[in-house]
C-alpha cells in the first residue's frame, strides 16, 4: 500500500478513485506517566513516554488507514492527513485520527 500527503503519486497516474477513509486511535495515559510528564515540564525535557503514547496511536491509526483502504480494493492513499487531540477529563487521552482518500494507481 503506497500512502502519501501528496495529492498524487509521482509517475504512477490515479486510476480509479475509491473514496474518503479514516481511521481513529484513542490512548489513554495514565497517572505514572502523567507526573513523569509534570516532572519533564518542571526541569525541562521530553516527555518519551507520551511521544511514545502518540507513536502507538499514529501506527493504530495509519496501519487501520491502509486496512480501510484495502477493502474497498484500493492500492494507494493519498492526501493523507493525521490530527492528534487531548481529549478526556485534563487531557487524559490521546485522540489520533487519519484520513485520507483511497485510489487505485497504475503501477509501472
Amino acid at each position: 500500500m503506497i500512502v502519501t500527503t501528496t495529492e498524487t503519486v509521482e509517475g504512477m497516474p490515479i486510476v480509479e478513485y475509491k473514496g474518503l477513509v479514516s481511521a481513529t486511535a484513542i490512548h489513554g495515559i495514565n497517572v505514572g506517566r502523567d507526573f513523569k510528564a509534570i516532572g519533564r515540564n518542571i526541569v525541562g525535557g521530553r516527555a518519551k513516554s507520551y511521544e511514545d503514547e502518540l507513536d502507538k496511536g499514529q501506527s493504530e491509526a495509519m496501519a487501520e488507514l491502509e486496512s480501510a483502504a484495502a477493502a474497498l480494493g484500493a492500492n494507494a492513499i493519498v492526501g493523507v492527513s493525521v490530527d492528534i487531540e487531548a481529549m478526556g477529563s485534563n487531557g487524559s487521552m490521546l485522540l489520533v485520527n487519519a484520513t485520507g482518500t483511497a485510489v487505485v494507481v497504475k503501477q509501472a
